[in-house]
Formats: C-alpha cells, structure tokens, sequence
C-alpha cells in the first residue's frame, strides 16, 4: 500500500465501491484502523479490501462514510492545534481547551488523555439534538474517585442541567432534568473501575435508553419530549470549569436519530472487538 494508504480501496462482493475512512495505518507494520460504510449486511456478507496501486489518488470518502442521521463524528486523534475535527460532513468542528489535545494511543489508534484540572471539549450547537438523538462515546477512567462528567449538556451557570453523563465513586448514571429539579433518570451501583467502557444515550418522545458496553442498563420514560441548551461539553460541566474527567475519552458520535439497540450493539462490538463478528480471509494474488 501506499506510505499514507491513499490506495485502500474496499468494496463488496459485485465490487461496488464502499466509503471509508482511515482513522491510522501503519505502513511498517500494515496495521490499519478504518471505518467502513457497509449499507446493508447478513451474517454471509463479503467485502473485499484493494490496495497496491502506487499511482492512484486519495481513495477515501470520509465524509460519505457517516450517514446523513451524525450530526457530529470525532476520533479524538489530533496531536496539535485547538480543534477537534468532525468527519461528517457537518463540519460541526469543536474546541480544545486546557492541556488538550494531549493525545494517547489506544487498540482504535487515538484518543485525548484528560488531566482532570481543566481539560475540556466544546462542541458547537450543530450537535445539539433537542427532541430525538443519540449520544456515544468511549471512556477509560484513571481514577475510581471523584466525581466528573463525560458528557453534559445544558444552559451555563444553571446546575440543573437537561442532561449528562457522569462517574463516580459509587455509581455510573445518567441525569436528566425534570422541570426546576433534577430527575435521576437511571443509576448503576457499579463501581468505577480502570476499563475502557462504551456509553450511549438514545432518546424519542420522551423515552430513554441508556448503555454501557452490551449491556442496557435502562429504559426510562422522561419528562419532556424535547428541551434545549446552550452548551455541550465534553470531560466537564456545561461551564468548562468543573467536575473535570480525568483518564481516555474517544470515538464521539451525536446522532439525530434515536439509534436501535443492534445499532448500538453492534457499534459497541465493532469499537471493542470487531473479530467477534467478522473474520479476515488470506491476501488473494
């Protein structure tokens, strides 16, 4: 392949070509992390993958690989600069603030280490999702003490937020705001503990579930079918300025449409442990 691996090509089995996009590829080792859009699939689908072409331009279709419903895909893999790039084609690009980026490596190439002080992500109001959506993201903590938030969104100054996404000493839950009080939508007694965890938030007409990893820890029905906010913040609270996350967060995805459950599933499997549901053959010649 190519030193940058422009000449990557994936199709399926009549060779109809795919969008994809190259999140990292090694040309030593040929390691490659790429995702691919594969419209319609059976458990007997085959693709192919191409590549060796010296002379070919920039095969990639970054933006085409994320459906019209993302409003926001962030990779987390810049290692400079103050922006974090989305690779729809929204252009819903957001903010570095603090140390960030600081970026760490990770079985899915990059993520941004978060120091807990005063790192933080802004994301702009095209991301925000007000009556049907979907949240998620990928969080190893580096601590099991204190208090932060992963995701929040709401209106700034105000402590009750109309949503977020914590961690804490003695639970994982999701908070949602309930008129002029807080409306603890689910909890986990789980403790924190220094794995790397899949969280996703989806959302419709005032139904709620929420996940982590495989797993759904909860179906809610909330109090409002839509409300709105000024700010979404990621690593901290709806300010920047407190209840900082300390540890990884990767792989943020803001849809506009209340995902299903095998959707999210299989998300979670193609993030965590993508040979559990597709298997590689040997190179053809």
């Amino acid at each position: 392949a190519q030193d940058d691996g422009d000449d990557i090509v994936f199709t399926n089995y009549n060779g109809v070509k795919l969008n994809h996009e190259i999140e990292y590829f090694d040309d030593s080792s040929g390691e490659l992390v790429a995702w691919v859009n594969v419209p319609s699939f059976t458990p007997d689908t085959i693709l192919y993958m191409y590549y060796g072409n010296s002379n070919c331009n920039n095969q990639q279709n970054v933006a085409g690989t994320w459906d019209s419903n993302y409003l926001g895909v962030y990779h987390l893999d810049e290692s400079s600069g103050t922006t974090v790039y989305d690779s729809t084609s929204n252009n819903n690009d957001g903010t570095y603030f603090g140390d960030l980026p600081s970026q760490s490596t990770n079985h899915i190439g990059f993520s941004q280490e978060f120091d807990g002080t005063g790192d933080t992500i802004n994301l702009p109001s095209g991301c925000h999702v007000p009556a049907t959506g979907t949240y998620e993201i990928i969080v190893k903590s580096d601590t099991s003490t204190g208090h932060m938030r992963m995701i929040e969104a709401g209106d700034q100054g105000d402590w009750r937020h109309d949503f977020d996404i914590r961690w804490d000493v003695s639970r994982h839950d999701v908070n949602w705001k309930y008129t002029t009080s807080n409306e603890w939508v689910d909890k986990d007694s789980t403790p924190p503990d220094a794995d790397e965890h899949y969280y996703a938030i989806s959302y419709e007409s005032g139904d709620l579930d929420w996940f982590r990893d495989s797993t759904k820890m909860g179906e809610s029905t909330i109090s409002t079918s839509s409300f709105s906010y000024d700010n979404l913040y990621i690593g901290s609270g709806t300010d920047g300025t407190a209840s900082y996350f300390d540890g990884t967060l990767d792989e943020i995805r803001i849809s506009n449409s209340k995902r299903s459950d095998a959707w999210l599933d299989t998300s979670y499997h193609t993030i965590n442990s993508p040979s559990t549901f597709f298997s590689v053959g040997p190179e053809e010649t």
